[in-house]
């Protein structure tokens, strides 16, 4: 399977829509391209999962949901996976992930610097501007 971990405050939105609305439909745009392209699946590593996991909110009723999942599933995006939770470590859970699934192909694409063994896979991109088509 390829896949691409994903991450979503300052990826799919930016600075500038950060407070506004979950994502930036110019972002989420270019991922469905991507989508399209790669075939991959989307892992989402956001810790914007983390309530949800921890069971702290229920599901329907978490931002992650109302502002991602849901604004994503509207414009044809569908979210296979999320990493697991461990110790609220990005490059844990994504090396875990990766462990226990028949991962072809990955990228991570995030804001923040996953460990460096895993830095040959990231798009490290900016948080003021998010998923470019660059």
């Amino acid at each position: 399977m390829k896949c691409i971990f994903l991450d979503f405050d300052g990826v799919l939105n930016n600075w500038d829509d950060h407070f506004e609305i979950g994502i930036s439909l110019q972002n989420a745009l270019i991922l469905k391209k991507i989508l399209t392209r790669t075939n991959a699946k989307i892992i989402v590593t956001s810790s914007n999962k983390y309530n949800v996991q921890r069971h702290l909110v229920p599901y329907f009723e978490s931002n992650y949901y109302k502002e991602y999942i849901k604004e994503l599933s509207k414009m044809g995006i569908e979210i296979y996976d999320m990493t697991p939770y461990v110790n609220a470590d990005r490059s844990l859970e994504i090396k875990e992930f990766i462990k226990n699934n028949q991962i072809e192909e990955y990228v991570i694409i995030d804001d923040e610097l996953v460990e460096e063994e895993l830095q040959e896979h990231q798009v490290f991109l900016d948080l003021y501007e998010g998923l470019k088509e660059e």
